[in-house]
């Protein structure tokens, strides 16, 4: 066996940062930034039904498969997750929650 030190052996290997084959594909990492579509989707342009994006660039809303209206605050923590069923409800619950930040 070969003298190393407990760098050497606490540290990634380059081979572990390159997918295996029929392995799961590597972590892409995630880019700081309003997000306004439904999750998963990367689209640029706010939902028609939301014309508040400018006056809130740090929350994400999306309308939910029932209809139902959601809006996150991005990077907070807790989480901040408001819901209604109108945009107008939707934009005061954020205003309220931003004052209270």
């Amino acid at each position: 066996m070969e003298n190393r030190t407990a760098t050497d052996l606490t540290s990634a290997s380059p081979a572990r940062a390159t997918a295996r084959p029929g392995g799961p594909a590597p972590v892409t990492p995630l880019i700081p930034g309003p997000r306004l579509a439904g999750p998963g989707t990367a689209d640029a342009e706010p939902p028609d039904w939301w014309p508040y994006a400018g006056e809130f660039p740090h929350w994400h809303v999306w309308r939910g498969i029932a209809g139902l209206l959601y809006a996150r605050r991005l990077m907070s923590s807790p989480p901040r997750v408001l819901r209604s069923q109108d945009p107008v409800e939707l934009l005061d619950q954020i205003r309220q929650a931003e004052l209270r930040r």
